[in-house]
């Protein structure tokens, strides 16, 4: 949404926090119920996506724990629960989340997205 010169409101896109990827729409907090309730040495994580042109998003999953899981290990307990469509490419490990200025105890997805993409 933006506001022009003569204060109109413009929406410009429905911003929400589905992911399309492989003909498939994928809510993102359906991945994070599944890590909260079977990896319990994972302590937040956040899901979202990054634009892929062949499978048009790539799911993200970046966590935050005492200690770095192998991916394998977390890789291995998603596909337990989960379709193969909504088992993330990228999975990232971060000592630290960024959180919402308004709200600190949600973590700042567009924060992580932004830092993953101008990598």
């Amino acid at each position: 949404m933006y506001k022009d010169e003569e204060g109109y409101f413009y929406f410009v896109s429905r911003h929400d926090d589905m992911i399309k990827t492989r003909g498939f729409r994928v809510n993102p907090y359906e991945i994070e119920s599944v890590v909260e309730q079977n990896i319990p040495e994972i302590e937040r994580c956040a899901v979202f996506s990054i634009p892929n042109e062949d499978i048009e998003e790539e799911i993200v999953l970046v966590y935050s724990a005492k200690s770095q899981i192998t991916t394998n290990e977390i890789l291995f307990e998603l596909k337990k629960h989960l379709a193969s469509y909504m088992i993330p490419e990228k999975i990232i490990f971060k000592k630290s989340m960024p959180l919402v200025p308004s709200d600190k105890n949600k973590i700042n997805k567009e924060e992580l997205k932004k830092e993953l993409l101008t990598k």
